[in-house]
């Protein structure tokens, strides 16, 4: 899922948004500068600062990805 430009999480790190305990989700990796091919972090720290277009994959269901969606909105 990509964070959008207007997301209150920009600026914000892993540990600020407590993604897992607001949605359920547990984030499995981050992508940055995704349109320059850049690798995958996986496994990212909870001080990873999250950016405009950063792409998150998350291990969750439908339900808890949405959940992700409104909160990044």
């Amino acid at each position: 899922m990509s964070v959008p430009e207007a997301s209150s999480a920009v600026g914000k790190t892993l540990s600020e948004l407590r993604i897992p305990h607001e949605t359920g989700l547990i984030i499995v990796a981050v992508r940055k500068d995704h349109e320059r091919g850049s690798p995958f972090v996986f496994n990212p720290s909870a001080s990873t600062v999250i950016e405009a277009d950063d792409d998150l994959i998350v291990l969750g269901d439908e339900e808890q990805i949405e959940r992700l969606r409104v909160y990044l909105s």
